[in-house]
């Protein structure tokens, strides 16, 4: 795809690419596009001998054969990494590539697809409950047109139909179901997969072939299970007395609500579901995040020098670099709009990495423990507050002086009271040897996502030129300020062009996962809610039906519309709130489990439970009372004329 976009439809192959501060290189291969069910993800290869920086980053990859013993390598390696003077405890390990995804063990940026397998069983689950539903309300509806039909059934048995004529009558019709679904399905699938595939950022590598016979093997399970649920139903009686009676019908009714109150849970379970996860979304976008985010910018003004073998030439680039940084941050000062810009790791950043780290002079061991690279403005930029001593000074603090600033976090976990002679040792950083004075100690702010909770934070003062700059800007002339400092830095570098993004937005992205599936929570509970409620008006019809003379009758003697309605409608509203009863346990210990997950937590309001029985017994009300009604208002004498 990379080579589609700078090339078109010319062979790249042989061409060079300027690839930035890499230098150009020569297209020697093209390979697949990586799928999109991969951990790793990238648009071009470079060789790693072709600079001398990369000999020493990176992730080492290692193909094994099935005789391979991961135990016996690791015993063999694990203390090779200790001949680095910053390593002296460290353990070598291998992991499998596969284990990345889940588990994580290896914290790099190359591996940017994990997932979580509680939110995949769950989606799982809902898909079961789904299709649960759908059999559910499939059976009912088959189960009510068997009703209809025991009058025919028994005649064409006492004429002579053997049992096999039914049998093959009722594959028959199954037969023309398969063949009805599997073209609607596949043709709804084509549809709608685009769309669902670009929402859930997916690539599906399926051919239409492939598609129509998983889709045709689904369809044919679908209506096997529903038949044979069809067919466990109680069915003995004898022809005639069918036929003069339908005490026997009692039973299948019966059943028939059973079937619906079973839909009706499972699709208030998934109301339910869907309400705390929105509730959950929103408290994540809205909780106070310990700093103001409000009118922040962030922008990628600098890469760093790359070293390429030539010291003097890297030294004389690296100089010539910082004249561009210190012209680029004077220029930006002198805006109006700009109340403050910094140079730091931002809250949320992918570049808050842990180091380990301990109180020295204690009892405490090395530790990992977030570290954040910032400067003097940070404070002011983010506006967080101080609880004791004092942030870095640019007046006082040199740039990599061996300070630390912790946040409220760190010092409760420490147990530190008074900074007057406390200083935290890094096992990186000559450890005991040369602890590092804490010189303050900030409120604690949320700097990694809202699903975990405020962990010790290690602030120094490294001012990395390739860093973001964070701009806080005036709320009056917004526009007018961000076009300012896109004039600098196009001035600066007129052949790039000034981008940047707004700190809220960032933020949002963070829990796009949460929308997204919130978002198909919504779309699975619509789903249901519609199933049930169809099996719910089917069978309403039905009901119906069979009581118009009974009905008659009672418009006959006096009842009027309200009473029918409210006879016809009661025995259908219990079930549904039946339903609800058996519902409230379940969806309230399912979503106890899932918000527990998160460290953060949104409370499990009484309204949401209330409001999902409210929309269920009224969907149902509706669906039920518009047959009542119709029932209701019909003449009694068409019901009682050829009684």
């Amino acid at each position: 795809s990379l080579a589609k976009t700078i090339f078109n439809d010319v062979d790249p192959m042989g061409k060079t690419i300027n690839t930035g501060q890499y230098g150009l290189y020569q297209v020697v291969g093209i390979m697949r596009d990586i799928p999109s069910n991969s951990t790793i993800d990238f648009d071009y290869l470079l060789p790693i001998h072709s600079h001398e920086i990369w000999d020493n980053s990176g992730n080492e990859f290692i193909l094994v054969n099935d005789a391979f013993n991961p135990d016996a390598f690791n015993e063999s390696i694990k203390h090779m990494g200790r001949k680095h003077p910053q390593f002296k405890e460290s353990l070598l390990s291998v992991a499998a590539f596969s284990d990345n995804y889940f588990e994580k063990p290896l914290d790099s940026q190359i591996f940017n697809k994990i997932g979580d397998r509680f939110d995949i069983r769950t989606m799982i689950l809902v898909a079961i409950m789904i299709l649960i539903i759908s059999a559910l309300n499939f059976t009912n509806m088959q189960t009510t047109l068997m009703l209809t039909l025991k009058k025919s059934s028994s005649i064409k048995k006492i004429h002579g139909a053997r049992v096999i004529d039914n049998f093959l009558e009722v594959i028959s019709s199954r037969l023309v179901f398969l063949l009805i679904s599997i073209p609607l399905t596949f043709g709804l699938y084509e549809l709608l997969k685009t769309e669902y595939a670009s929402f859930l950022d997916l690539t599906i590598k399926y051919n239409w072939y492939e598609s129509l016979g998983l889709i045709a093997l689904c369809c044919l399970l679908f209506i096997t299970v529903s038949t044979v649920l069809t067919s466990l139903q109680p069915a003995n009686f004898k022809n005639s007395y069918n036929l003069l009676t339908r005490a026997t019908q009692s039973k299948k009714i019966y059943s028939g609500k059973v079937l619906t109150t079973a839909q009706y849970v499972l699709a208030m379970v998934l109301l339910i579901a869907t309400g705390i996860v929105f509730k959950q979304f929103k408290y994540m976008q809205n909780k106070d995040l310990g700093f103001d985010s409000s009118n922040l910018m962030s922008a990628n003004v600098m890469n760093r020098v790359l070293y390429q073998g030539d010291f003097e030439q890297f030294k004389k680039d690296s100089e010539e670099q910082m004249v561009e940084h210190n012209f680029f941050t004077d220029e930006i000062s002198k805006i109006p709009g700009v109340i403050s810009f910094s140079q730091s790791v931002l809250p949320m950043s992918k570049s808050i990495n842990g180091m380990s780290w301990k109180l020295a002079d204690s009892d405490f061991e090395y530790e990992d423990v977030k570290l954040l690279s910032t400067d003097p403005s940070f404070l002011k930029t983010l506006d967080i507050k101080m609880v004791k001593g004092r942030f870095f000074d640019k007046e006082i603090d040199t740039q990599q002086s061996e300070k630390v600033v912790i946040n409220r976090a760190a010092m409760e976990y420490w147990g530190i009271e008074e900074l007057d002679g406390t200083r935290l040792a890094s096992a990186v950083w000559d450890g005991d040897k040369n602890p590092w004075p804490v010189i303050g100690v900030i409120e604690d702010f949320h700097f990694e996502h809202l699903s975990r909770k405020i962990e010790p934070l290690v602030l120094v003062s490294f001012q990395e030129i390739e860093n973001e700059f964070t701009f806080k800007i005036s709320n009056d002339n917004f526009q007018e300020t961000v076009a300012k400092i896109s004039s600098v830095y196009e001035g600066l570098y007129p052949d790039k062009q000034f981008s940047y993004t707004l700190l809220d937005n960032k933020l949002r992205q963070q829990y796009d996962y949460e929308k997204k599936l919130s978002q198909t929570f919504l779309l699975f509970t619509i789903v249901a809610l519609l199933l049930s409620s169809l099996g719910l008006f089917t069978f309403a019809l039905y009901n119906t039906q069979k009581r118009i003379k009974e009905i008659g009758i009672r418009k006959a003697i006096g009842a009027s519309t309200n009473q029918v309605i409210s006879l016809l409608s009661s025995s259908f509203i219990k079930w549904v709130l039946l339903a609800f009863v058996i519902a409230l346990p379940l969806s309230w210990y399912a979503m106890k489990e899932w918000i527990l997950s998160f460290a953060n937590q949104t409370e499990m309001s009484w309204w949401i439970f209330a409001g999902a029985g409210f929309i269920s017994v009224a969907l149902a009300l509706v669906t039920v009372i518009g047959q009542s009604y119709r029932a209701a208002n019909s003449n009694p004498v068409q019901a009682l004329r050829h009684e």
